[in-house]
């Protein structure tokens, strides 16, 4: 099937439509962007990925921060979002099951720009 990114690229047909259904309301606004865990985090990965290249080309730079968000689509999705070149920075915790949501099993991947925090001590400043 082919997607909005490109055809080997998906994200759950779910979080997309839930996504799309909110994309021009959001869009005409966004200055920046907060999100919870769990779907925010997950559409607000996508809103990031679909506003990048927008934004570049209208001259701004997007930056994006991710609070333990889980898995949002598969490699050919990871790959798309490398290809806008944008700065990520997802922060998760490695005894923090959400992150671990969408498993690989059903080849679902993480994007880059992970930093993990010490999974003993969940209040660490050391990311690594």
């Amino acid at each position: 099937e082919n997607t909005k990114y490109f055809r080997r690229s998906f994200s759950s047909r779910g979080l997309l439509e839930v996504y799309e259904s909110l994309a021009s309301e959001v869009n005409e606004y966004v200055l920046e962007m907060l999100s919870d865990p769990n779907l925010g985090g997950v559409v607000s990965t996508i809103h990031a990925v679909d506003m990048a290249s927008m934004f570049k080309k209208k001259g701004f730079e997007t930056k994006f921060f991710s609070y333990h968000s889980p898995r949002p689509g598969n490699n050919g999705f990871r790959e798309h979002v490398i290809n806008q070149n944008f700065t990520i920075a997802r922060f998760t915790n490695k005894s923090d099951f959400v992150s671990q949501l969408a498993p690989r099993q059903l080849n679902f991947t993480h994007i880059p720009g992970e930093f993990h925090s010490d999974s003993n001590n969940p209040i660490s400043k050391d990311f690594h």
